[in-house]
């Protein structure tokens, strides 16, 4: 029995031993692929960027992509400027349009208050117009009225030629030796006064 556990015992120590072993090549190997192998240095994998030569490549991608973004910027800011710039223009277009517009209108309305202006001037010189001719006419007439009727009036007397400036056709007729002049309703008899000839409105002779 005491054999038995000496040699458990020894068989425990080999298997701890080789455990041991075991675990320090193990960690002997991760440590010098982790260290850079021989030489110390950096490991560096084939299949990596660095074995590939893609250092370089990654730069000079890294630039293009940085130029491009640039470049797409510069064309945003451009357009923008641009933009800005069709605005502002468009602003001052339609600004200039509605002071156009508002001039026009301006105008226009002063023309139309000139015109009813002038209008209504004319209207009132034509009814002065207007009154002062039907004024004339009535005055002409009823003074021609008053003159016919003197002229007409029994007793009147009319010069040769205010006699001979009547409208009407004068016939001259003889009633019992004495002459008659006769112009329309009117009778006349002719007399000399003054030393001219004058004609005095009379009665109609018997039997006219």
């Amino acid at each position: 029995m005491k054999k038995r556990t000496v040699f458990s015992t020894a068989i425990f120590a080999i298997l701890s031993m080789l455990a041991f072993l075991a675990v320090e090549a193990a960690a002997r190997g991760g440590g010098g692929r982790g260290g850079g192998g021989r030489g110390g240095g950096p490991n560096i994998s084939r299949s990596g960027p660095a074995g590939g030569g893609s250092f370089g490549r990654a730069s000079s991608g890294g630039g293009s992509r940085q130029g491009t973004r640039q470049s797409s910027q510069s064309g945003r800011q451009g357009n923008r400027q641009t933009s800005q710039g069709d605005r502002q223009g468009d602003r001052q277009t339609n600004q200039g349009d509605r002071q156009d517009n508002r001039q026009t209108n301006q105008g226009d309305r002063n023309d139309n208050i000139n015109d009813r202006q002038d209008d209504r001037q004319d209207f009132a010189n034509d009814r002065q117009e207007d009154r002062q001719d039907f004024y004339d006419d009535n005055r002409y007439s009823y003074n021609e009225f008053y003159d016919d009727r003197w002229k007409y009036a029994v007793g009147a007397t009319l010069t040769a030629a205010t006699c001979s400036a009547l409208t009407c056709a004068s016939r001259t007729v003889v009633v019992n030796g004495v002459s008659y002049y006769n112009c329309g309703p009117t009778w006349y008899n002719r007399t000399y006064a003054g030393g001219g000839t004058t004609y005095v409105v009379v009665t109609a002779p018997p039997g006219y």
